[in-house]
């Protein structure tokens, strides 16, 4: 217990012993009534909220037993039982179940958007979370009520594609065959409009109605969908759902959930092929005007009767006949042969990797990129905590797998940034293992040490907090860590141990154990999951520094193979069953560096060493365990084994799919889609800071009014300042401190500075200053990234240099409590700027990309008086660049009227338009001009053509 500072009320000491969960204290305080045990923080938190936040749950129990408020709601419009359940802290909710709460009360929901305790655990895939509480409802529909969007939980589910919450939530009663129109997603009517005029027959779906179906083909859940059909949904509830549902599906390019459909649909009318081809037909347009080959190819195959496409397709060409003969003699050819396996390459796999960038020299910069924004994030936490110290750990640290597509530092939409937070507290002593003194026990607490976990009271369960992300902004998970005196027995310095590891990379690992801190974070083992009360008492002992050190030693075809296995893993066997992880690929290709010699990883063996990977994990799944959970031996603790995730499929079926998938047809199928989804890098790798750390709460800024602007802070000035352009109510008094915080900005944010410095201009109608002021910037260049070569040696300080000396912090992730909304703006930008892009907890994220907004204040002021050569070059630098954004791609869909370089634009960044519905809209507005649309499907059936005579099909 610690002893309580006597300048501060009863209050704020409760509040401060709950939130560190100081049992003792809070205890001691409570025995007297306070004035007021519900006080707030600033953010208008209480302890008790605090408490059910962080998973405390005796701290909670005595705070409820007293009469705390379950209801208080925080200014971001959350309460206990809310945040509680959006955590998943499941000790908190049965705590609340059992004292009789009714979740379902309206009391308990959202202040602001409305979603309920149910709803936010959907979201996050708290399936227990959930199964709580909707067994404490007073009626299971008041718990699955719609949030003020009209989205009910079941729609979350397909959305991010949880498929254990969607099953609990069909076991409930949710109805899979519910409508709703839901007014966020993308409607594509428009492209399909030629039928309805030329066919009498054709029934043009109703598009702003979405059934939970529509909802996961649309985000290509393939596995939801196949959950809804098994549990009743209906495909051909009216004439035109199965179209709608379709077209969902083609429109955002879902490959695997348009052939899983198209099999549905065949089965259903194959005898009536006037009714399929309508059925079918649009999709094949939708598809060809977003250049997804691939689906354009699927349904195309599909249709038997194509005489109302020809008829269509006709009047765009006249030799089209010819070209779809030769794309369904390809669909013909599908069956009988491989294409990876006819490829006269002698190393397909391994030149397509390396031209997607997965070589060790890029890997090793990536690698100094995760050191550079660790240095970053030290700096920033010195600010707030001296004593904490930060780690990025993880595949983005670790320079191989935070994509599968491209090698050039960018984080997939499924993968994340681990950033690890060691803290200040008593350290745990291992109890036979440990050698201190015992002084330095004393000081500490003995734990006992066992399946890779040590055991202590008083920690949530599942303390790690996931920041979602997307393709603007990597997801974050953020987890808390607690020091250990010494590491316990580790395989690789056992004696006698013998491998193929070399030398070097043992001592490395060995310098590594002298240098790290080992530690523990709060993990709950498989076996006690389901036990009450067992909440918060282990934490699992981490290796991540050796896995990190391990895999940033891999060589190019080492790296190559890891990625292929992941790749097969999390995109590949992940749509059959749910159970495995990355953290399995890990420990096989650690398992293979010991086993396989160095002369036999070589680049004709990349598929080769991948089967023998896949064939590694069937072994494992198939050897005798204890438990269902246990896939795997831990490759450095002795004693310790990886779990598979918790719900995973029955262990027969993902031996199964693991045994099907090492079939040599099945296999090279599955590599083929890799080489397909492979991208081809650039000669740089993206470095963007603040769009990359765990979004932290605002700093306040120095008070040094003649001094540039630390590197770290720009963050914290930017996001005041947007947060004072939103003000409707503000006034030049209150801007002046802007303008010298404007006047402070470092030479690294020249393009954002500008900007702001325009906005401020237009909030306040100085229209002319504001043009004076984007003519000055006419002729910039930022900084798009890190460059990567052979000759050129990096270091964290010599990325750092180089960041403070170019123009190179323009894009930012916020995490705000409210909007930012420009009003002065002409719409669609003010739409666009910021863009939300994800939601999590009480607060939203929002991204702006202040060069992207700098060139769309340009073309909105100067107008006619823009130099046509100066904008199309911005254009065309869009269009041709492999990584431009959402916001880069709306400017040029808003100010462009090339056609041509528009329909280049879309199928150059296909994929990033769809999976943002701001530029999506925008995309199907511009095909909604049927020239455009014309000129979009033709492109396809090129690349089509192009495509099947690069592999040799009717040449």
């Amino acid at each position: 217990m610690m002893q309580p500072d006597s300048r501060k009320s009863p209050e704020e000491i409760l509040f401060e012993a709950a939130t560190r969960n100081d049992k003792d204290t809070v205890e001691k305080l409570l025995e007297n009534p306070l004035g007021h045990i519900d006080w707030g923080d600033l953010a208008g938190c209480t302890a008790l909220y605090r408490s059910c936040e962080r998973g405390f749950t005796e701290v909670a129990k005595i705070l409820i037993d007293k009469g705390a408020r379950l209801d208080a709601v925080a200014k971001s419009g959350n309460n206990p039982v809310w945040i509680a359940a959006a955590n998943g802290r499941i000790g908190i909710l049965r705590l609340l179940c059992d004292a009789g709460v009714k979740t379902s009360d309206a009391s308990f929901r959202h202040h602001f958007d409305g979603r309920s305790p149910a709803n936010v655990a959907v979201q996050i895939g708290q399936d227990e979370a959930l199964d709580l509480l909707l067994k404490s409802s007073r009626s299971v529909s008041d718990a699955l009520v719609p949030d003020n969007s009209g989205w009910s939980p079941i729609y979350y589910a397909c959305q991010r594609g949880h498929l254990n919450v969607l099953r609990k939530l069909l076991v409930f009663g949710a109805d899979p065959n519910q409508s709703s129109p839901l007014s966020t997603l993308v409607n594509c009517n428009c492209l399909t409009e030629n039928f309805a005029a030329k066919d009498k027959n054709f029934q043009s779906p109703e598009d702003d109605r979405w059934s939970p179906l529509r909802v996961a083909a649309y985000y290509g859940r393939i596995s939801a969908v196949q959950v809804l059909l098994d549990h009743g949904a209906n495909l051909f509830s009216t004439s035109h759902s199965a179209t709608s549902i379709l077209q969902a599906a083609a429109l955002t390019g879902r490959l695997e959930t348009v052939r899983l459909l198209l099999d549905k649909i065949n089965e259903k009318y194959r005898d009536d092929v006037e009714l399929l081809a309508r059925i079918v037909s649009p999709a094949v347009f939708v598809s060809g005007s977003f250049c997804h080959a691939d689906v354009f190819r699927a349904c195309l195959a599909a249709c038997p009767d194509r005489s109302l496409i020809l008829s269509e397709l006709s009047s765009y060409d006249a030799s089209v006949a010819d070209k779809l003969e030769l794309i369904l003699q390809k669909h013909s050819q599908e069956t009988t042969r491989s294409t990876f396996n006819q490829s006269k390459k002698k190393t397909p796999l391994h030149d397509s990797l390396n031209k997607a960038g997965f070589l060790s020299r890029r890997a090793a910069v990536q690698a100094v990129l995760s050191e550079a924004l660790e240095l970053l994030l030290w700096n920033r936490l010195c600010e707030q905590n001296q004593q904490k110290k930060i780690y990025v750990v993880g595949s983005y640290a670790e320079g191989w797998g935070c994509s599968v597509t491209c090698l050039n530092g960018s984080v997939d939409v499924d993968s994340d940034i681990d950033v690890t937070t060691v803290l200040p507290r008593k350290i745990f002593h291992i109890k036979d293992i440990c050698k201190c003194s015992n002084e330095k026990r004393q000081n500490g607490e003995v734990v006992d040490y066992n399946n890779g976990h040590v055991t202590s009271s008083g920690f949530a369960r599942n303390p790690s907090l996931p920041y979602g992300g997307c393709s603007l902004r990597p997801a974050v998970d953020k987890v808390d860590a607690f020091l250990c005196c010494c590491y316990p027995q580790l395989r690789i310095f056992e004696p006698g141990y013998t491998s193929q590891l070399s030398h070097d990379v043992l001592k490395g690992l060995d310098d590594i154990r002298q240098s790290f801190p080992c530690h523990v974070v709060p993990a709950e083992l498989p076996a006690c999951q389901s036990q009450a009360g067992s909440s918060g008492s282990h934490l699992r002992l981490s290796t991540t520094f050796f896995e990190r050190y391990l895999l940033q030693n891999l060589t190019t075809v080492q790296g190559q193979v890891y990625v292929t296995l992941k790749y097969l893993v999390k995109r590949v066997l992940s749509i059959k069953v749910s159970g495995l992880k990355s953290y399995h690929v890990k420990t096989i290709i650690f398992y293979m560096l010991e086993e396989v010699p160095k002369k036999d990883w070589k680049p004709e063996a990349v598929r080769q060493l991948a089967q023998q990977g896949l064939q590694r994990l069937l072994d494992c799944l198939r050897e005798r365990r204890e438990s269902e959970n246990e896939c795997m031996k831990h490759f450095f603790l002795t004693d310790t084994f990886v779990y598979l995730k918790r719900n995973h499929s029955e262990r027969h079926l993902i031996e199964e799919a693991v045994q099907d998938l090492l079939l040599d047809q099945h296999l090279d199928a599955a590599l083929h889609q890799l080489i397909c989804q492979l991208k081809p890098c650039s000669s740089l790798l993206h470095f963007h800071p603040n769009i990359l750390h765990p979004i932290l709460s605002n700093n306040t800024l120095p008070d040094r009014p003649n001094c540039l602007l630390e590197d770290y802070e720009v963050y914290d000035a930017v996001s005041k300042l947007l947060l004072v352009l939103s003000d409707a109510e503000c006034n030049k008094d209150v801007l002046e401190p802007c303008w010298c915080t404007l006047r402070n900005f470092p030479k690294c944010a020249r393009t954002t500075s500008h900007c702001l410095t325009v906005l401020t201009y237009m909030m306040f109608g100085m229209i002319e200053e504001a043009k004076a002021a984007v003519r000055e910037s006419l002729h910039w260049t930022v900084s798009k990234g890190v460059p990567c070569s052979d000759d050129i040696e990096v270091s964290p300080e010599s990325i750092l240099t180089q960041l403070l000396s170019t123009d190179s912090v323009y894009k930012f992730g916020f995490r705000l409590d409210r909007r930012p909304t420009l009003h002065f703006l002409p719409e669609p930008v003010r739409q666009w700027f910021p863009v939300g892009i994800s939601y999590y907890m009480h607060r939203h994220q929002y991204y702006v990309n202040f060069h992207a907004l700098l060139r769309c204040l340009t073309l909105h002021l100067l107008g006619h008086e823009m130099d046509k050569d100066t904008a199309l070059e911005w254009f065309r630098e869009v269009a041709d660049c492999a990584e431009s954004d959402a916001q880069e791609l709306l400017m040029v869909l808003k100010f462009c009227t090339d056609g041509e370089l528009l329909v280049e634009l879309i199928h150059n960044h296909r994929v990033s338009v769809c999976e943002q519905q701001e530029t999506l809209l925008e995309a199907v507005k511009m095909f909604s001009h049927l020239e455009l649309r014309r000129v979009s499907i033709l492109k396809t059936m090129g690349h089509v053509q192009a495509d099947l005579q690069q592999e040799g099909v009717g040449t």
